[in-house]
């Protein structure tokens, strides 16, 4: 195998969006720029195929690109960094070294595919491997798709998937309410404005109005609310159900219910990664919560002892089925009925926490560290249970 050494300023090792753009600076300010990319052609996985030929802002900066005097070393992998300063990359034709002053590395962000029941079944896939395929050739005209889990390739994934004829069923985020709208904050205005802009976003009227309260931008507040317990839609051949669920883990919970495809979107009403995060201060409640559980309970279907049938997908967690919405309502009454019942001796909230009411679900969904822990569901508990002082 041949051997050669390359000396410059700036290495960027990524030719996506991100690589090009930091390349193009890069070079602008004088400086000798590479970049090493291990595909064979540049556009990484957001302007893979013809996306690089069809989008107005990657056909803008291939430009800049191809007139700036960045070096490029497609098909170049690099596998090692013996000292600081160079990297050791593999081509077809050999082995290069890179001797660089600045590194930057821009690889994108790597697809996490965990385990869930049902992840082996025909067609569920990964939703950048879903993308690949269809850029491969996979048809995918007239399907039906859902897809979950969370960042923000699900919206990039989910923008291309309808642009090329599939009929996408929902975009189902883990990540909470307040992230996606910070995330929305910047994206309405850069690569991911796309989707953003072509979605209705519907919810319970108390969300916008938290959301405008907290001078979110309006790009990301609802733009179709409702105020009655029960909406309803029709979207793609399905018939789409919005439940109000009033103090759950805030006043502005909703399930969403699309009945033929028999799939539950609970939203954080079910965290299976932890103890339901009750936010008091925004009309959160136990109560609220364990009834918004029976809510959905009220809706499933199973196939065999608890489970099958109904697909419950969670604000958290795996996708779940009846049985795991029954264990989630069990943990949350039996806590309940264990502070209730030392309310009703007068114990304090200290007591109630020294006497560990959550200690045999600790294992499951606890934590001493974080944005929720344990102490902080079993106070949310205690508040909301708590007959308030009379005043005279």
């Amino acid at each position: 195998m041949r051997s050669s050494n390359s000396q410059f300023d700036v290495i960027v090792v990524g030719g996506g969006p991100a690589g090009i753009a930091s390349a193009v600076s890069a070079a602008q300010s004088g400086k000798r720029v590479a970049i090493a990319d291990d595909n064979p052609a540049l556009g990484g996985q957001i302007w893979r195929g013809e996306t690089v030929h069809s989008d107005p802002a990657a056909r803008a900066w291939i430009s800049k690109l191809r007139e700036s005097s960045v070096q490029l070393f497609p098909g170049t992998r690099v596998f090692d960094q013996p000292v600081p300063g160079t990297l050791n990359a593999e081509t077809l034709d050999g082995r290069v070294a890179f001797d660089y002053g600045k590194l930057i590395l821009a690889t994108g962000a790597r697809e996490r595919f965990l385990p869930f029941p049902g992840w082996t079944l025909q067609n569920v896939m990964g939703a950048g491997a879903l993308q690949a395929l269809v850029k491969a050739g996979l048809p995918i005209q007239g399907k039906r798709v859902v897809v979950a889990g969370t960042g923000p390739l699900l919206l990039a994934v989910a923008s291309y998937l309808k642009k090329h004829g599939a009929i996408v069923v929902a975009v189902c985020e883990q990540a909470s309410r307040a992230s996606l709208a910070a995330f929305a904050g910047f994206a309405v205005t850069g690569l991911f404005a796309d989707p953003l802009r072509h979605a209705t976003i519907i919810a319970h009227n108390n969300v916008t109005n938290r959301l405008q309260d907290a001078k979110t931008p309006d790009e990301a507040v609802p733009g179709d609310t409702y105020l009655e317990d029960r909406r309803r839609k029709s979207h793609n051949g399905d018939s789409v159900e919005m439940f109000y669920e009033p103090n759950a883990v805030t006043d502005g919970d909703s399930i969403v219910f699309f009945r033929r495809a028999d799939v539950i979107v609970a939203g954080n009403i079910l965290d299976l990664t932890r103890y339901p995060m009750i936010d008091a201060k925004n009309g959160g409640s136990v109560e609220g919560e364990i009834k918004a559980l029976n809510d959905i309970l009220n809706r499933t279907n199973y196939e065999h002892e608890g489970e099958g049938g109904t697909y419950v997908v969670p604000g958290h967690g795996f996708l779940a089925d009846e049985h795991e919405v029954v264990e989630y309502r069990d943990m949350v009454v039996i806590v309940r009925d264990r502070v209730k019942g030392m309310i009703a001796i007068g114990a304090t909230l200290a007591q109630v926490k020294a006497a560990r009411v959550t200690a045999d679900y600790d294992t499951r969904y606890g934590a001493n560290t974080g944005p929720w822990t344990t102490e902080m569901f079993v106070e949310a508990v205690y508040n909301s249970l708590k007959p308030a002082a009379k005043t005279n």
